[in-house]
């Protein structure tokens, strides 16, 4: 017997022997036994059949349009995304990086250059200014 099987169908098959064995049945169990035992008619066994049928596919539709939904929010998000990189990379280009500021050199605290010496002096505030 040469049937292929979905990988969904084997999980089912293999959950449904797991049932069987666990309810001291037989594999090659029919459904008027098997309705039997649950206390319904055989009718009643299909319709719940159909029933868990339909709500899954339901479940399924439900899950591939919001896949799509989500599938068509990435693209738009990824869109932007290269976009505000594009408009990025353009401002970077058109404008040069700012230039560092001039770097001072070291004075110990409390030592001030020779213009803020003289500066200092014509103010009389070199004496204040060591005092602090």
């Amino acid at each position: 017997m040469s049937v292929k099987l979905s990988p969904q169908q084997v999980a089912t098959v293999i959950k449904a022997r797991k049932i069987l064995n666990a309810c001291g049945l037989a594999a090659d169990t029919d459904v008027k036994t098997i309705c039997q035992l649950a206390g319904i008619s055989r009718k009643t066994g299909y319709q719940w059949a159909e029933k868990l049928e339909q709500s899954s596919d339901l479940k399924q539709q439900a899950l591939r349009k919001e896949l799509e939904q989500l599938r068509a929010q990435h693209e738009e998000l990824k869109k932007r995304f290269e976009d505000v990189c594009f408009e990025n990379e353009g401002r970077r280009l058109a404008w040069p990086p700012a230039p560092l500021p001039a770097r001072r050199a070291y004075r110990p605290e409390g030592r001030a250059s020779g213009s803020e010496r003289k500066s200092m002096r014509s103010t009389n505030c070199w004496l204040k200014k060591k005092a602090l």
